[in-house]
C-alpha cells in the first residue's frame, strides 16, 4: 500500500516563509499474508491419495485419501507460504502427531535426521537436515510436537525465535512417521479415533489406517451324529 503526502515545513524565526514539498511524498506500507498446507505420501506403498497433488523432487504428494496400514511409513511435507508484499517474521511450524497410533521415524534422512528443511520451495536441491533433539538445530521434537523453525538458509535454534520468510516465497518442512500395529480386537474402535485424531492434528490431511491383524476360529458339526438323534426322538444342544 503507497500513501502520498505533502510535506511543510515553517521555520520558528522570522522572517522566513513556510515551505511545501514541490512533489508528492510516497510512504509505502508492506504486509506479510501467511498460510500453511500439508500433503502426504506412503512411502511404503507409493500408493496415489485424492485431491490436487503438491510435487517436490518430482514426487506426488496428496492433501487427502491416503491409505496405510501398521507398519507403512508415511512422509509429511509441511509447505508455509509468505503471499505478502513484506516478510513473515519469526515464522515457526509447529505439528501435533497422535503418538497413540505413529511414531516419529528416527534417522529417516541420514543417521540422527529426522527434518528435512528447504528454505526456498524453487531450488528444492538446497535443504538441511535436522535432529529431533534439543538445543543443536532449528528443529526439537518433545511430547508429541515437532517444532521447526523456519525462515532463511539456517534459522534460529529453539526456543530463539523463528526466522523470515521472504514476500512470495515459500519454505518446506518434511519428516516421516510409522504407523504402529493396532491391538487385537480393537482395530474398529482404535481405526475410528485414529482417523479423528490425525484430521485434527493434520489439518484436513486424511489417513486411512486398515489393521493387519486378523482373527481365526473353527467349529465342526456331526451330521451322521444329529441325524441319528432326530430318528430318535432326541436332539441335544451341545454349548
Amino acid at each position: 500500500m503507497t500513501v502520498s503526502d505533502t510535506l511543510t515545513a515553517t521555520s520558528q524565526t522570522l522572517p522566513h516563509p513556510a515551505t511545501t514539498s514541490a512533489t508528492a511524498i510516497k510512504n509505502t506500507f508492506t504486509s506479510s499474508l501467511a498460510s500453511f498446507a500439508k500433503y502426504v505420501r506412503n512411502v511404503t506403498t507409493s500408493a496415489a491419495g485424492t485431491g490436487t497433488a503438491y510435487s517436490y523432487n518430482s514426487i506426488n504428494y496428496y492433501p487427502a485419501g491416503v491409505t496405510a496400514k501398521p507398519g507403512d511409513i508415511l512422509e509429511y511435507i509441511l509447505v508455509s507460504t509468505n503471499s505478502g508484499s513484506g516478510p513473515v517474521s519469526a515464522a515457526v511450524v509447529t505439528d501435533v502427531l497422535p503418538t497413540s497410533y505413529v511414531t516419529l521415524k528416527a534417522n529417516a534422512y541420514g543417521s540422527g535426521k529426522e527434518v528435512q528443511y528447504v528454505p526456498d520451495s524453487t531450488v528444492p536441491a538446497t535443504f538441511s537436515l535436522f535432529s529431533a533433539a534439543a538445543g543443536d538445530d532449528a528443529a526439537v521434537y518433545v511430547t508429541s510436537t515437532l517444532t521447526v523453525n523456519v525462515g532463511g538458509v539456517t534459522p534460529p535454534i529453539p526456543p530463539a525465535a523463528g526466522g523470515t520468510i521472504a514476500a512470495g516465497k515459500s519454505v518446506l518442512v518434511l519428516y516421516q512417521i510409522t504407523v504402529k500395529t493396532l491391538p487385537r480386537g480393537q482395530d474398529r474402535q482404535q481405526c475410528t479415533t485414529f482417523l479423528t485424531e490425525y484430521n485434527t492434528a493434520t489439518s484436513a490431511v486424511t489417513v486411512t489406517a486398515i489393521s493387519s491383524v486378523a482373527s481365526f476360529a473353527k467349529y465342526v458339526r456331526n451330521v451322521d451324529d444329529i441325524r441319528r438323534r432326530h430318528r430318535n426322538g432326541l436332539l441335544l444342544q451341545f454349548d
